[in-house]
């Protein structure tokens, strides 16, 4: 997994490719599979040709702004043979190979010589620096795409995330697990409004933009995980202002490690509405988040409390609350 682009760190050198917008693949013991161990069925005509002794790491794609073309037909248990023929292998490794990410990546054009057509070298370039990496990055995004991929020139491969591998975006994105939804308002009263949501460290923010009107009627499910962009993070390093992307299925929500998403449905309202700075759920830190970090809707509903109320007064103001929404998840007895 790559880590963001600094600009502070040189990149002459590097290589650079453009980031493909599809479901992570690798190809290994005759079959591909995704990131989590999943088999990917896909027609033996497509994967002829395939090396049988080496692995492969790459991205199977259907071109710019079509994520959910490819993800309908890679999924499919029975392969449907006009959508994969609008799908590419693009691969961007060769782990076993020798050497550095070219030399990698000259192997693999070797073991592919006789593949089919809808297997491919990702195409790159060698970086001439940070001003070769802005122009690159304005021609792509001008163009429909996602953003670039750096990769240091003489670093062997390494699994998990690495700092010899950068991302390089016009914002940044992460993901995130779906804990909670939360109703909307108006228009949206009969719909969800915003989804509270975690980060890998258990740190809670909501996300309400970004959704279409039939997402909202039909929302990302409890403990999915979901891909949120976003230009900056808050002081509890959660992201400001985000934005829904997409569904993210090929992402195992047990990624997120001892974050236990059940505890966190149950208690999340309670938690979004707390003054503690942090709540403990075993080993993860669950931290209740500032006004910044919640979605517009939540941020009313805490700035609605005062001191002492009388009580005929504190009946009206809850008839007035109710009024307004409440979450559709029933909150932790």
């Amino acid at each position: 997994m790559a880590h963001t682009y600094d600009a502070s760190v040189p990149v002459d050198g590097y290589i650079l490719s453009e980031k493909l917008d599809g479901m992570r693949a690798c190809w290994r013991d005759g079959a591909l599979w995704t990131r989590t161990g999943e088999p990917i069925v896909a027609p033996s005509w497509f994967v002829a040709g395939l090396p049988a002794t080496h692995a492969l790491d790459g991205e199977l794609h259907a071109g710019r702004q079509h994520f959910g073309q490819c993800m309908s037909a890679v999924r499919k248990k029975r392969p449907d043979d006009a959508e994969w023929r609008r799908i590419t292998y693009s691969v961007f490794d060769c782990p076993s190979a020798p050497g550095g990410i070219v030399e990698r990546l000259r192997f693999a054009a070797d073991l592919l010589s006789s593949s089919s057509p809808w297997v491919v070298v990702h195409p790159y370039e060698v970086c001439a620096g940070h001003a070769h990496v802005a122009d690159a990055l304005a021609r792509v995004c001008a163009q429909g795409g996602e953003g670039l991929m750096l990769r240091h020139p003489t670093a062997p491969f390494r699994a998990g995330r690495t700092h010899d591998l950068l991302k390089v975006k016009t914002f940044l994105d992460d993901e995130a697990l779906v804990v909670e939804h939360v109703r909307g308002k108006g228009k949206h009263s009969e719909r969800m409004g915003s989804l509270t949501c975690s980060t890998r460290e258990g740190r809670l923010f909501g996300v309400g933009s970004g959704f279409s009107d039939a997402e909202r009627a039909n929302p990302p499910p409890l403990h999915s995980v979901i891909t949120v962009k976003f230009f900056e993070t808050t002081k509890h390093g959660v992201p400001r202002f985000p934005t829904f992307v997409r569904v993210r299925p090929d992402v195992d929500p047990a990624s997120f490690g001892p974050v236990l998403a059940t505890q966190l449905t149950a208690a999340s309202k309670k938690r979004l509405s707390s003054s503690s700075a942090v709540v403990s759920d075993g080993d993860v830190p669950l931290v209740a988040p500032d006004d910044e970090d919640l979605p517009p809707s939540t941020t009313a509903r805490k700035k609605t409390k005062t001191k002492t109320e009388e009580p005929t007064t504190k009946k009206r103001r809850e008839t007035k609350a109710t009024s307004r929404g409440a979450p559709l998840t029933e909150p932790a007895k």
